[in-house]
């Protein structure tokens, strides 16, 4: 059995609804902040009180190694990438999720206003200090998931109801992680599409490619400035120049050099080792 897929629990009365307006959006393309505003107003609609959401998930990414979303009652939605390398590491490291990853566990759930004792993690005392009566988390993953190799996504949920979330509360709750999943997953596999096409063909040809130009003779004539560019003496500095020190160099060239094309709406159509070209 899959410790982190939920067992059959019967429809509350809202969540049917709930379930089809996301499975509709998610059909139609919609963004993941569109997505976590809609459900979260529409769950409060309902009845389940939530005053704060977040969701988070892995992309593929040259750069970013991470995406999550919040939503904030009162403040909107909002959205964070985080670098494979991020100052936020720690955070993470020091969340429910990991905790949950690593003891195999599919929900987690905390009690905010039953006691005045230190909880285990920063973001509950934060919860707690801005009036939030219970946090519960959710991990929707696949087989053999790691901390390292994280598939699927993890949302979690506060409230500020007496008595914090009813059974009730948690059985929609659970039921829309699969439609809400889906749906984000969908929005994620088209910008993370994006991001590979982009990475390896130029900003242009990506999207061309992503609108269905894929055709042999495929073309269109533009007017553009075309740079080829690269290190003076690179090949021979690769003989005596320690490898590390040589990656950090190259690292450094390339993103002074490609930013600015890319600031001037220029784009890079293809790395060649030290050098590139761009239009």
């Amino acid at each position: 059995t899959n410790p982190y897929l939920h067992p059959e629990i019967p429809w509350t009365t809202e969540a049917p609804e709930i379930a089809d307006w996301v499975t509709g959006e998610g059909l139609r393309g919609t963004n993941e902040l569109e997505l976590l505003e809609g459900l979260c107003e529409r769950l409060n609609a309902s009845g389940v009180s939530v005053t704060r959401a977040h969701v988070a998930r892995r992309t593929l990414h040259p750069l970013i190694g991470a995406y999550a979303s919040q939503w904030r009652r009162g403040e909107g939605v909002e959205h964070r990438s985080f670098a494979h390398e991020s100052e936020n590491r720690e955070n993470w490291l020091r969340s429910p999720f990991v905790h949950m990853i690593e003891n195999r566990m599919s929900e987690y759930r905390s009690r905010l206003e039953q006691t005045n004792e230190p909880l285990p993690f920063p973001v509950l005392e934060d919860l707690r200090g801005e009036g939030a009566t219970e946090y519960a988390a959710f991990l929707f993953l696949g087989d053999g998931a790691e901390l390292e190799a994280l598939e699927g996504y993890g949302a979690s949920w506060a409230t500020d109801a007496p008595g914090g979330f009813s059974e009730k509360d948690l059985d929609t709750l659970r039921k829309l992680l699969g439609p809400f999943g889906l749906a984000i997953k969908a929005a994620g596999m088209l910008k993370m599409g994006a991001s590979i096409v982009e990475t390896y063909l130029g900003r242009d040809a990506g999207w061309r490619v992503l609108r269905g130009e894929i055709q042999r003779g495929s073309m269109e004539i533009i007017d553009a400035v075309l740079w080829n560019c690269d290190i003076r003496g690179f090949t021979a500095a690769t003989y005596w120049m320690p490898w590390n020190e040589l990656i950090t160099m190259l690292n450094d060239y390339l993103e002074y050099v490609a930013l600015p094309v890319e600031d001037g709406g220029g784009q890079i159509l293809k790395f060649i080792g030290d050098g590139f070209i761009a239009t």
